[in-house]
């Protein structure tokens, strides 16, 4: 492939800095918030399904607020790979997400469909999947146990979900945006109740700048939007040494910083940490969050894959 153009570059890292700047004053947290969406960008984006040309497994530990009693707590297993000559990719997601008496599970599943242009490949894809969420009761202090209203927590409810992606990928560029509830499902029987799940989005880009002969500096970015004008962004960047370790920093607008930190142990084994702490907050708890991640390719990627992400 050819050499980047300066230009090219500099536009490049323009883009990623304007869109966050753009989102500078709103914040919020939709569904699941990783801080190491750049180590599996499938659990991202769905339309990156196979683009590691095998098997690939993740599996994602996040404690938001350590110490903080009832904080929230997510798990994530992730599969993808590649089908029919590496034209299509499919995969899956589990997720558990506690957060407090809440407890949600999500089985989601997805199929990306590629066309190399463009100097690359773009990938466009659908989801589909459930989401079963309750509450415990016993996690409850109540002044009446046995109330109405408390007897009807205990059902279960579980929910349809759909969505759509698309995502391009190049030696060193990325970017792709998923929209997910698209159906807006009721996640209650109750007539005339207004527990539903709204419609979201959320799009990453990034760009690897070649530093040296041998090492990497990868600026990226991730914003979400949900129903309601509800915003999110970041921004990170990251130095990878010698396609091995690679040491990163990030900015979540107007919430919190960051520090990551990964380790490809080999060419196929990946392991990753990183740190959060939130800004401006008048919590008296513990105000810091961590994440671990490992994953794993059945194979050696070979020639064709995406080398850098």
């Amino acid at each position: 492939m050819r050499r980047l153009s300066w230009t090219y570059r500099i536009v490049c890292c323009a883009l990623l800095c304007a869109l966050n700047l753009g989102f500078g004053n709103l914040n919020a947290q939709q569904e699941w918030s990783y801080t190491q969406y750049q180590f599996n960008l499938y659990d991202a984006n769905s339309a990156y399904a196979g683009n590691h040309q095998t098997l690939s497994m993740a599996v994602r530990h996040r404690s938001q607020w350590i110490g903080m009693e009832g904080a929230p707590v997510t798990d994530q297993l992730s599969v993808h790979a590649p089908l029919a000559g590496n034209r299509l990719g499919v995969g899956f997601r589990v997720v558990s997400d506690r957060i407090g008496a809440r407890k949600q599970q999500l089985f989601k599943t997805s199929a990306a469909y590629k066309i190399e242009t463009l100097g690359g490949q773009i990938a466009v894809g659908i989801t589909a999947g459930l989401l079963r969420s309750s509450i415990e009761r016993s996690d409850l202090t109540a002044f009446d146990m046995n109330d109405a209203q408390l007897m009807q927590l205990g059902v279960a409810q579980v929910t349809p979900v759909v969505g759509a992606a698309f995502f391009y990928s190049a030696k060193r560029v990325f970017f792709g945006a998923e929209t997910g509830s698209l159906n807006r499902p009721s996640m209650s029987d109750a007539e005339g109740s207004l527990a539903r799940l709204y419609r979201n989005a959320n799009a990453v880009a990034g760009y690897m700048q070649p530093v040296g002969e041998s090492d990497l500096l990868e600026v990226s970015t991730q914003i979400k939007w949900s129903e309601g004008q509800q915003w999110q962004s970041e921004i990170n960047a990251q130095y990878l040494y010698r396609n091995k370790f690679r040491l990163g920093a990030g900015y979540r607008l107007g919430s919190a910083w960051q520090m990551l930190f990964s380790w490809m142990v080999n060419e196929q084994l990946r392991i990753g940490m990183s740190y959060d702490n939130t800004l401006g907050s008048r919590m008296t708890c513990n105000q810091s969050s961590a994440e671990l991640f490992i994953g794993y390719t059945l194979h050696k990627r070979t020639a064709g894959a995406v080398r850098y992400f």
